[in-house]
């Protein structure tokens, strides 16, 4: 259900499909009901889906507050695997939103975090998207996030 609606705000973007902004929302609910039952494991996950939401509406302020929420709520309960989620759809945010070297700040973190729960493919794969990412916006500034992580 998370993740459910987790990839429909952010499809809703990408293929431009506002429809799926309801089936998220829907999907949302769920969470923000199981979060009454047990705020530690689902708080941090709700403020993410409303911050996907936000952007995907075009709320920008609103999501931006609201993944500061969610990564300092994941960062509180010691869900590492979330608060990498968090960075990095934040990272993502920043970058679609113009300010490619903060999102680049948020995309490190994220996989330095990913690297530290354990998910070394989720880093490598990151690594080259990142990199392919920042080469076809500013080839001549990049520099391979490859070379900061050791993958194993």
């Amino acid at each position: 259900t998370f993740f459910g609606g987790l990839s429909c705000f952010i499809l809703s973007r990408k293929k431009s499909q506002p429809d799926l902004i309801s089936r998220g929302s829907f999907l949302m609910t769920e969470v923000e009901s199981w979060s009454h039952q047990c705020q530690w494991n689902y708080e941090n996950k709700l403020l993410l889906l409303k911050a996907e939401r936000s952007y995907s509406l075009g709320d920008i302020p609103v999501a931006e507050a609201l993944y500061k929420l969610s990564i300092n709520s994941a960062r509180e309960h010691k869900f590492i695997h979330e608060e990498a989620l968090a960075y990095e759809l934040f990272g993502n945010f920043k970058m679609e939103n113009g300010q490619s070297s903060i999102g680049k700040k948020h995309l490190d973190t994220a996989c330095e975090l990913y690297k530290k729960w354990g998910a070394y493919r989720k880093v490598e794969s990151m690594t080259k998207s990142t990199s392919a990412e920042l080469a076809r916006s500013s080839p001549s500034s990049v520099k391979l996030l490859s070379q900061k992580f050791t993958i194993y």
